[in-house]
């Protein structure tokens, strides 16, 4: 709210749209954080959308519609002061804040931050440990996206994901995941997914690798 008050809390008099001033922004910025504030509490890839839903309602009370959106903050704010320093839960939930937000428009993302101090926990670097295991789940799920086409918005059914996923050619994909399963420790349980019609011949998980789809089903 504080960021779309940069935009629009100027009031600039005698404009074609009223009394605001986003007349002269061509881009409309935003902070994606969804940080809990609570140590102990995840943060939710999934309450992004509210970040979005949030904005857009304040872009069509101000008349200002069509413009790029870009989140020029995001992430999941200081991960240690929330417990949130598994490698699998942070690598998750890149992938998943990812592509909730490019399926809503968004159409770049600037992550909070890359390199790491002593005082900094969950950036995607430290001197001591070089990249985290999110850097490889943004490296995959960024190849699923740039180039493609989403064909249908990230929805649910019961905790399940599904983003559709189209390019020239007539490749489709579907990119899907239960929120209600956590990856803790090295552990990561998964529910069997029934593969719809349509040709899907194989899955990629997070770390690039592929295995054909001999049956109904995938975890």
């Amino acid at each position: 709210q504080d960021n779309l008050n940069t935009y629009f809390g100027t009031k600039v008099p005698n404009t074609a749209s009223g009394y605001f001033g986003g007349q002269f922004a061509d881009i409309i910025g935003f902070h994606g954080y969804v940080s809990s504030g609570s140590s102990g509490f995840c943060p939710i890839p999934e309450n992004v959308i509210t970040v979005i839903d949030d904005m857009n309602s304040a872009l069509t009370t101000a008349g200002e519609t069509g413009k790029p959106w870009f989140d020029t903050e995001d992430g999941w704010s200081k991960a240690s002061d929330e417990n949130f320093l598994d490698q699998d839960r942070e690598a998750a939930f890149m992938a998943r804040y990812s592509l909730l937000q490019r399926s809503m428009g968004v159409e770049r993302g600037y992550w909070y931050r890359w390199d790491s101090t002593l005082t900094y926990g969950g950036a995607l670097w430290t001197q001591s440990g070089g990249p985290i295991e999110a850097v490889t789940a943004w490296d995959e799920v960024s190849k699923w996206m740039v180039g493609a086409t989403f064909s249908t918005a990230c929805t649910v059914n019961a905790n399940v994901w599904q983003c559709g996923l189209t390019r020239s050619g007539g490749y489709q994909a579907l990119a899907v995941w239960n929120s209600a399963q956590d990856c803790l420790n090295g552990s990561c349980p998964t529910l069997p997914f029934t593969v719809p019609n349509g040709g899907y011949t194989l899955y990629r998980d997070l770390t690039g690798t592929e295995t054909s789809i001999t049956g109904t089903t995938v975890p």
